[in-house]
């Protein structure tokens, strides 16, 4: 089965328009802001589905860093830890995003 990015996953659900208004493909709509503000060097890799999860609570400290998940209610990515590369409870947080900006 094809993957899908994010803003046609949208669009096939008809919470997106298709038009300019629509993120690119490729680009997220959403990324958290404190991976957005590390340093390449300490992001994750490979980029675990949570760096673009709305419900996701990324914490950084001097010696790690973590994520905690809004719907799982539990930490679900930490150094040690192999990514979760794709989660359906993030597709659902991005449909309802896109729900309430259209409304």
């Amino acid at each position: 089965m094809p993957e899908l990015a994010a803003s046609e996953l949208l669009q096939s659900q008809g919470l997106a328009p298709a038009t300019s208004q629509a993120p690119e493909v490729g680009q997220p709509i959403y990324i958290s802001p404190v991976i957005e503000g590390l340093a390449p060097e300490a992001k994750p890799s490979p980029s675990p589905a949570c760096e673009t999860c709305p419900l996701a609570m990324w914490y950084a400290t001097k010696e790690a860093l973590r994520c905690f998940c809004g719907r799982t209610h539990g930490i679900v990515w930490t150094m040690e830890d192999p990514p979760i590369l794709k989660c359906d409870g993030r597709e659902l947080a991005l449909l309802q995003m896109q729900e309430r900006h259209s409304e």
